[in-house]
């Protein structure tokens, strides 16, 4: 549509004989796609789980790692430009035989249908923006684009999606004591009903991620005071007189803690947190155990 001499606006109709021409000058005036090199000799590259893409002179850049670790991928887009209304980058999957001369050939209107849009985030020009992309498999695809019009201004991958390798279990692991175990929502005592008086080793074990910080706290409470007691107290600023704190401790998600309990006395009430510092919620041990002397 002309209107006053200049194009108002436009449509774009892309038959596949004219992608496939298109395809062929795009291959000829962009650099082709970096070739994987063979497994057995392609250097170890630690999963990415952060992508940082620049829009800067008309075109986009990043410098980071070509693979992905599966899950959360946090994503900045910086743009430095400041000549248009919005930039974007857009994060793809492309189904087997497709490839970025595919992609660009094709990125004149929507996602064509052998593609799978994962994100598409507009940020204003000379802004910063990040948020948070969820992969599951690769190879990710990422074009960048400006408006108006609706243009493509340079990619970024493919990205490849790598798990971060596990590291291995300790061949040894220090015996404890006592463990403490935060899984399911439960939090676990193992260890026997009566303990020595004297040093031992407390293990806190958080096989759950779903909060903030698991902590576990070992009391020694006044005659005639409970766990019920201590529980309807656990949101006071301080524990409460009748109440003798001997340790808190906590571990991150999925993460251990190992440390150092002194008993004097019996009997010893154990008492969990699982969330947030302001939002926590306390789970006790059933009984309280007994000390020995």
């Amino acid at each position: 549509m002309i209107k006053d001499g200049k194009i108002a606006s436009h449509t774009w109709i892309l038959t596949d004989d004219s992608a496939a021409r298109l395809k062929t000058a795009l291959a000829e005036a962009m650099a082709a796609e970096p070739q994987a090199q063979p497994e057995a000799t392609a250097p170890a590259e630690t999963p990415a789980s952060e992508v940082v893409v620049t829009i800067s002179g008309g075109a986009c850049s990043y410098d980071g790692s070509l693979t992905l670790q599966p899950g959360e991928v946090q994503v900045t887009v910086d743009v430095k430009d400041q000549d248009r209304t919005a930039y974007a980058v857009t994060f793809l999957t492309l189904e087997p035989g497709k490839d970025f001369m595919d992609l660009m050939a094709a990125t004149l209107g929507g996602p064509p249908s052998w593609s799978r849009l994962l994100h598409y985030e507009e940020v204003g020009p000379g802004e910063s923006k990040s948020y948070a992309i969820t992969i599951t498999e690769g190879p990710v695809y990422a074009v960048c684009w400006s408006k108006p019009p609706d243009l493509p201004i340079g990619n970024v991958g493919p990205f490849t999606v790598s798990p971060v390798a596990e590291a291995a279990s300790p061949t040894e692991t220090p015996k404890s004591d006592i463990v403490v175990t935060f899984a399911g929502g439960i939090c676990k005592y193992e260890g026997p009903a009566t303990l020595p008086a004297g040093e031992l080793t407390v293990t806190i074990n958080a096989q759950d991620r779903d909060k903030e910080a698991f902590a576990a706290a070992w009391f020694n409470l006044a005659p005639g005071k409970g766990l019920s007691d201590l529980i309807k107290a656990q949101n006071s600023p301080s524990p409460p007189p009748w109440a003798d704190m001997l340790a808190l401790q906590e571990a991150p998600p999925g993460g251990s803690k190992t440390y150092s309990l002194t008993l004097e006395k019996g009997p010893l009430y154990l008492l969990c947190w699982s969330g947030s510092p302001d939002q926590s919620r306390g789970v006790g041990s059933k009984r309280p155990l007994e000390v020995s002397p």
